[in-house]
């Protein structure tokens, strides 16, 4: 089956909101220790820890900033991916020494401390303490006018990924709010906590969700569309292979592998001609998995297999 994976690109556009908060005039003239940011993103030394709660929020601000920089990188292999797993690790054992700090700050704080506390709740290592804040996460959201605020709940529910988060809230954010930050990780939320037993509930929201102006909403839906393994968004998922962004023609051909519906070949086979690599690499592992895992190199050896096998592929649609 084709891996899950995990875009990034989604979760991370909140984060950068802890430098755009402790920034603001408000917070510079209020809080002197407010993170400027480190000089080098990717260094952070093993004994760095807050000594007090006084130094929470700025060693979070740091560190969750130094985390995004790492996963917004197109190389998630070897030493990359052991930095952002050991930071993640880090982040989740201050956010467990913390934790009544932080939930402390989340219900009343400041907005930059809000913002903070917002995103460092959603690396508790505990799944049990996770589901736990659930309810107050999902207040927060719902109380808060602070786009950062909302965007990084939004991060820590795709990051918690309970089956217990409620997903009307999380719908409303993807399909209405203004801005495509919110809109974006309310997908990557819904990414997080779609499986094929949700279709019934977030099939049709996702295919609403696949028209969005922003390019990256529209390639997590289609993402989440794989997920569910919607058959009623085949059509729709054709559609995107000609989507105007590169993005989101490799997630709706990665989804339509997923969904494994023969009336995706043909439209597949197509984009193996696509002037973009990963799109073709994308459509390549979607026809592998639609056929069964055979390995053919070249279009027209696909077509000549389409040409024999789709009788027998079809009768069942």
């Amino acid at each position: 089956m084709i891996q899950r994976r995990w875009l990034y690109l989604a979760l991370v556009t909140a984060i950068l909101t802890t430098s755009m908060a402790c920034s603001s005039t408000e917070e510079s003239e209020s809080n002197e220790d407010a993170p400027n940011g480190d000089s080098d993103p990717f260094r952070f030394s093993s004994s760095d820890e807050p000594v007090n709660d006084a130094d929470v929020f700025d060693w979070f601000g740091r560190h969750l900033n130094s985390w995004d920089a790492l996963a917004n990188l197109a190389d998630q292999e070897g030493d990359v991916r052991r930095q952002r797993v050991e930071l993640e690790k880090k982040l989740g054992f201050q956010a467990q020494r913390h934790r009544e700090t932080l939930v402390a700050a989340l219900r009343s704080g400041s907005p930059w401390q809000q913002t903070i506390s917002a995103a460092a709740l959603g690396f508790l290592p505990s799944d049990e303490e996770s589901r736990e804040l659930l309810p107050l996460l999902i207040d927060t959201m719902q109380n808060s006018s602070d786009e950062r605020v909302i965007g990084n709940v939004l991060m820590s529910l795709a990051n918690i990924a309970s089956e217990d988060t409620p997903l009307d809230p999380l719908l409303d954010k993807m399909l209405k709010y203004p801005s495509q930050t919110v809109r974006r990780n309310a997908a990557a939320a819904l990414v997080a906590l779609a499986n094929p037993q949700l279709e019934s509930q977030l099939g049709r929201q996702m295919m609403i969700a696949l028209e969005d102006d922003d390019e990256v909403v529209r390639a997590l839906a289609a993402q989440a569309l794989g997920e569910l393994r919607s058959n009623i968004a085949v059509g729709n998922l054709i559609h995107k292979l000609n989507d105007g962004f590169a993005i989101v023609q490799r997630e709706a051909a990665i989804a339509l592998g997923t969904i494994a519906n023969p009336l995706a070949v043909e439209p597949l086979i197509e984009k193996l001609s696509s002037g973009d690599p990963e799109v073709q690499n994308a459509a390549l592992m979607a026809l592998e998995e639609i056929s069964g895992g055979l390995k053919l190199e070249t279009k027209e050896a696909w077509l000549q297999w389409w040409d024999r096998e789709r009788p027998r592929m079809m009768k069942t649609q």
